[in-house]
């Protein structure tokens, strides 16, 4: 038996509220009126429009659709005195030809210089990095400046998921499920909902400001080098009602220009809280799941002047213990990057009742994290008592969350942008017992939960 979930967010399970407050102004007050209107959206866009006209209701939000780049792009002096004294620069992607995306780049740049945030809607991968270099697909992502060279992207929704329910078993006859519940699949909350209101919250705090968390690199270049923290909004799932999972695809990236070797490098690596069952539906000695089985995660470019030169964990078989560092480090000489190796940075990390197994083959950069144990070995039986289900390890019910890094490179001169397909596969599994004190029959439920988003690195930015 299996069942296909596309994994796709509702259309509307909370809506925020906002607050549209509109005062009395007398002539003395005609200037702080006319500011005050012209960045006003009527009430009920504030609770139906898209992420920018709903957060202009109450903020100074700076349409970029608004301007007339007619003449052609802001210069950079232009765009300064465009983002002086708003809230927020907002961009809809989907309102502007691909070829116009470029014209904005001033304009986000002169927001983030200004530690003003960037609310983008309608993200395609390669169209953010147009405007920052690099791109991540999104229905909402907001940018902030971590400092020089260095950028903070919030993203809500995007990317691609299917779920896919199958049934296994052993003995004369197979259930089709564990019991007669129905499994589900849906990813919560609205994403738009939730953008206007986490952004919403930072605005009112007053809390724009640039972080003082730094970028991995020992210095932080001054040229030729890119540093970005990619942080998605925690993702729900529920294999089974009464149950929720959460996820995060959470990563870092690091570009550099390698001047001693004629090399760009683009260092990857996942960040956040990484993924949680939630708490079982059912966890005892007749019935246990839905739990955490295996993670699966793989990168790939889509173009093959960019090439895999190192990865990490690189263990060749199934481990339980692996290295989790390339030794591989970005630091500064004179305002340039220079790229070192190092051993003392590699850490061993085990995995107790799990095994890691290395996937990667050719430029894609692959590896499976997985119980060691196989559902049907998870079995007991004394003799004239009925068979039981064993206990589940600690990592099958609480968080995972694999260390990996990945190191690509290419020539100094190549200047495209290259899309990487980052995906994560997940098998969540629940497992009972039925018989008598002679046989034993084994049954199980399985939901195999793909997720899966595009990453565009733009080469030519560094």
């Amino acid at each position: 038996m299996s069942k296909r979930t596309h994994l796709v967010p509702p259309s509307s399970l909370f809506v925020a509220a906002l607050s549209l407050s509109l005062g009395a102004c007398d002539a003395a007050d005609g200037d702080a009126a006319d500011a005050a209107e012209s960045h006003v959206v009527p009430a009920d866009l504030a609770l139906a429009g898209g992420a920018i006209d709903r957060l202009g209701a109450e903020f100074h939000v700076l349409d970029a659709a608004s301007l007339d780049l007619s003449g052609g792009a802001l210069s950079a002096e232009e765009a300064r005195q465009r983002v002086a004294g708003v809230d927020a620069v907002g961009i809809d992607l989907g309102k502007l030809d691909r070829a116009d995306v470029t014209a904005f780049k001033a304009l986000s740049q002169a927001a983030m210089d200004e530690d003003v945030p960037v609310i983008v809607e309608d993200v395609e991968a390669d169209e953010l990095a147009q405007l920052i270099g690099v791109g991540v697909e999104a229905d909402v992502a907001v940018i902030t400046s971590l400092g020089p060279n260095s950028y903070r992207v919030l993203v809500f929704g995007g990317g691609e998921g299917e779920a896919v329910a199958s049934s296994e078993g052993e003995g004369d006859e197979l259930l089709e499920s564990p019991d007669d519940d129905t499994p589900t699949a849906a990813w919560t909350p609205d994403t738009v909902s939730l953008a206007v209101e986490r952004i919403g919250e930072t605005l009112r705090s007053g809390a724009v400001t640039r972080l003082e968390a730094a970028p991995r690199a020992s210095l932080t270049p001054t040229s030729g080098y890119l540093y970005y923290d990619f942080d998605t909004a925690e993702e729900s799932w529920s294999p089974v009602t009464g149950q929720t999972a959460s996820l995060s695809m959470d990563f870092e990236a690091e570009l550099a220009l390698d001047t001693d070797r004629s090399k760009k490098v683009l260092f990857l690596r996942p960040t956040g809280s990484g993924q949680h069952p939630g708490t079982l539906i059912s966890d005892g000695s007749t019935d246990r799941g839905y739990y955490q089985e295996s993670q699966k995660v793989s990168l790939a470019p889509n173009n093959t002047n960019v090439a895999l030169y190192a990865h990490a964990p690189s263990t060749a078989n199934a481990s339980t213990s692996y290295t989790s560092s390339t030794g591989w480090t970005i630091g500064s000489e004179s305002g340039w990057p220079m790229i070192g190796y190092s051993s003392s940075d590699e850490t061993t990390t085990t995995l107790s009742d799990f095994s890691m197994v290395n996937n990667t083959s050719g430029s894609t950069a692959s590896w499976t994290f997985a119980m060691t144990s196989s559902w049907s070995s998870m079995y007991s039986q004394a003799a004239f008592e009925k068979c039981k289900v064993k206990s589940l390890p600690a990592l099958a019910k609480s968080n995972l969350n694999p260390e990996y890094e990945v190191y690509y490179r290419a020539s100094d001169s190549f200047t495209s942008s290259v899309t990487f397909s980052f995906t994560k596969q997940t098998l969540f599994r629940r497992i009972s017992r039925g018989g008598d004190i002679f046989t034993c029959k084994k049954y199980s439920t399985l939901w195999t939960v793909d997720r899966s988003r595009n990453v565009s690195i733009d080469f030519g930015a560094i």
